[in-house]
């Protein structure tokens, strides 16, 4: 009874953005019906009707719901002893309403935020995470330096280098700018987009699907690794030169959805990871 009681109200007054499917009819939903067909006297009495067939008695414990009623109660009584005509009452309550659901969407919005915020910080955490589990395999005062920068959320410059299957860097990932990935002249090409399963997809700008983060190393649809971080690389890392400044960032297209994954080969392919990478910037048309 608790748990539908919650459900009920994050429902009926959309406070946390992914919480109310699309079937759900809000309060103000409710109130713009019954308005449509009822004199202002009768608005009250119909919302209140529709909120126990859309919702039981469970949103009887919101207090913006009653006081929502109370003052279509209030207006109804003030129209029914002449302290203002049927057409003010109706907008009264309409301009009631409309005020009382841009607060909610603002917190809404608001809390969407906060969660995105979130979101990106745990998959910070989880980046850094999976490097210092990388340093056990890589010992050595180079790597051990590396890793003491990557779990304090810093690299050289504050991100994670990405190799190719020569040792060049080629690319990088900032961790603090949405996990998007910079090729070194600091065009933003790519970023990760994490889907639950210990890795992260890896989308161009243009919606291209273009390959899998997982342990270090970017895998290509062949199943190949393209780029990789300086822990899993076979060959000796080149020296890191001035990286170019960061370029502005366009707007995400629409994600192709991911293939299957495949079988991961542990060696480098054919496909260079620049080439890769530069792939999710060019235009989609």
């Amino acid at each position: 009874m608790r748990t539908y009681l919650l459900f009920a109200v994050l429902v009926l007054f959309g406070s946390v953005a992914a919480a109310a499917p699309e079937s759900g009819l809000s309060i103000w939903q409710i109130e713009s019906n019954c308005a449509a067909w009822h004199p202002v006297a009768k608005i009250e009495s119909c919302t209140r009707n529709g909120l126990n067939m859309e919702y039981g008695n469970a949103w009887k414990a919101t207090p913006a719901a009653n006081q929502f009623l109370a003052f279509i109660g209030a207006t109804a009584e003030r129209v029914k002893t002449g302290q203002m005509n049927e057409a003010d009452g109706r907008l009264a309550i309409s301009t009631y309403a409309k005020g009382d659901n841009s607060q909610i969407q603002a917190e809404r919005a608001a809390h969407q935020q906060e969660r995105q915020a979130a979101q990106q910080q745990e998959r910070q955490f989880d980046l850094q995470r999976e490097l210092a589990a990388m340093a056990q395999d890589y010992p050595g005062s180079q790597g051990a330096a590396a890793m003491g920068r990557a779990l304090s959320g810093e690299s050289s410059q504050g991100d994670t280098s990405l190799f190719d299957g020569n040792g060049k860097p080629v690319a990088y990932i900032d961790a603090g700018d949405d996990m998007t990935i910079y090729l070194w002249a600091g065009e933003p090409a790519a970023y990760l987009d994490g889907n639950g399963s210990g890795q992260d997809n890896v989308y161009g700008f243009n919606g291209r699907h273009l390959g899998w983060f997982s342990h270090g190393v970017i895998w290509d649809h062949s199943g190949y690794a393209a780029c990789a971080v300086r822990q899993r690389l076979m060959a000796a890392p080149q020296i890191e030169p001035i990286k170019g400044v960061q370029q502005v960032m366009p707007v995400k297209a629409v994600e192709q959805i991911a293939p299957v994954e495949p079988v991961l080969v542990n060696s480098f392919g054919n496909d260079p990871c620049e080439s890769l990478l530069a792939s999710g910037a060019d235009s989609p048309y």
